[in-house]
């Protein structure tokens, strides 16, 4: 844990979250004995790793959490739902005006949330100081809104609400996307006015994980265990031959060495999430050859479109060709 922060462990696992539809209200996954934060606010944090998508029109909704009130399950008395829709983050709030908050694409690619690969640490802070939620990756931060509602007033967590907390869904018998597992589930209750610093995630991503390998996690950026290896299997096939050939048979990587020996070509281990970076958006104006000439008679600049035709030369004489003929320099 965290120095003078202690924690309820909701659930250790690793376990792993697949479909409930069509199961009885009795059967659904469920934690009881929820303890209360109503008056402040809290931490949620797990590691965990989703499966395959598996909805018809994918992005997926894949809801790993979600905190209601038992005593009505079905008229909408949640509190929250925490998940992804696909790679991207998703958090709902039935209690406030905009309910639902979808960030779109803050991970840049290259850290998203891969299926079925590397385990990710994720937290949520309810910030009860600013009613503010707060979405940390790999113990960086990656997003943070408005809750929408007083933190500190989630009717789910008072005193004697008969509250749970459903793993894997956002309705009795309901889902959407895709299966996951979990390991390490806990929950923070604040301090009144202390919520968990930048600091303290980070300390909780980074501790050590006894039940789930350090070979299945992701790697900080500049790790020397994310390079390909020198190495050929028993058929001579190197890591360039596994990364050509994943292309065409993305499942190549999962019957051989080649995942341990070639982590960049086989896309078996992930970079982990730096924190919210700024990335400059390069636009190409153009990918191919073009001409730029004056054109004749008109005085002004000219920029010469490429065509459709075979070679360069025939290129540059349709160019030409445009600018002779052209009334107007710029098109």
């Amino acid at each position: 844990g965290i120095a003078d922060r202690g924690f309820f462990r909701l659930l250790l696992g690793p376990a792993r979250l697949s479909s409930t539809l069509g199961e009885s209200e009795a059967t659904q996954r469920v934690l009881t004995g929820i303890p209360d934060f109503f008056g402040t606010g809290a931490t949620i944090s797990t590691w965990f790793r989703p499966g395959a998508q598996t909805c018809t029109t994918p992005p997926c909704l894949s809801v790993l959490l979600e905190a209601r009130d038992l005593a009505d399950p079905f008229l909408g008395t949640g509190c929250f739902s925490l998940g992804f829709i696909g790679s991207n983050l998703y958090m709902k709030n039935p209690t406030a005006a905009t309910k639902h908050i979808m960030p779109g694409a803050v991970i840049p690619e290259e850290f998203e949330v891969q299926e079925e690969k590397v385990w990710r640490h994720i937290a949520w802070v309810f910030d009860e100081t600013s009613d503010q939620i707060r979405v940390f990756l790999d113990g960086a931060l990656a997003f943070e809104a408005p809750w929408g509602s007083p933190v500190n007033e989630m009717h789910c967590f008072a005193p004697g609400a008969d509250k749970v907390m459903s793993l894997g869904r956002s309705s009795p018998g309901y889902t959407l996307g895709a299966e996951a597992e979990l390991y390490d589930l806990r929950l923070y209750v604040h301090p009144s006015g202390h919520p968990l610093s930048a600091a303290e995630i980070r300390a909780v991503a980074e501790g050590v994980t006894s039940g789930i390998s350090d070979e299945t996690k992701c790697l900080p950026r500049g790790s020397t265990r994310f390079r390909d290896d020198s190495w050929s299997d028993l058929h001579g096939h190197d890591c360039t031959w596994y990364a050509e050939t994943r292309v065409t048979s993305p499942k190549i990587c999962e019957f051989s060495s080649a995942a341990a020996h070639c982590p960049v070509a086989c896309r078996s281990r992930q970079v982990c999430y730096p924190g919210n970076i700024t990335a400059t958006k390069a636009y190409y104006v153009w990918d191919t050859i073009r001409r730029i000439e004056p054109p004749l008679g008109t005085g002004g600049p000219t920029l010469c479109l490429g065509t459709d035709l075979g070679t360069k030369t025939q290129v540059v004489d349709a160019c030409r060709d445009w600018t002779e003929t052209a009334r107007f320099g710029v098109w």
